[in-house]
């Protein structure tokens, strides 16, 4: 984790994973599977499919228990999660494109708590 860390572009995606747990704490509603067509924007699309892509690798990571190479997988994720928030809403007025970004940033979470909480890092 020490490592993870010590790279640039991990305050970045620390940054952004505080953001996501808060965004979550404050909304606790059950959150449904992820539907494609709620996706409104092309930032929301290519951050789906960023995890996508690289959840296979980044389990096998795990499985493995090499989590320094599992957190240079979440690095990749680094540039479409900084996209999503400068680009999207994800509190909007509409109900169903709402609840679906909450599922997405949620699957994200889950993916960053099988290493570690880096919510807690210093960014």
């Amino acid at each position: 984790m020490e490592k993870f860390s010590l790279k640039s572009d991990s305050k970045k995606l620390i940054s952004a994973n505080k953001r996501v747990t808060n965004i979550l704490n404050k909304n606790i509603q059950l959150r449904k599977n992820i539907n494609v067509n709620y996706f409104v924007s092309d930032e929301e699309k290519l951050l789906f499919q960023t995890i996508q892509k690289i959840k296979p690798v980044f389990n096998e990571k795990i499985r493995l228990r090499s989590y320094d190479d599992a957190f240079e997988t979440l690095l990749t994720l680094h540039l479409p999660l900084d996209n999503f928030f400068e680009n999207v809403m994800v509190m909007t007025d509409d109900e169903l494109v709402r609840s679906n970004r909450l599922a997405l940033i949620h699957e994200l979470q889950e993916l960053f708590l099988k290493v570690a909480d880096i919510s807690l890092m210093n960014s």
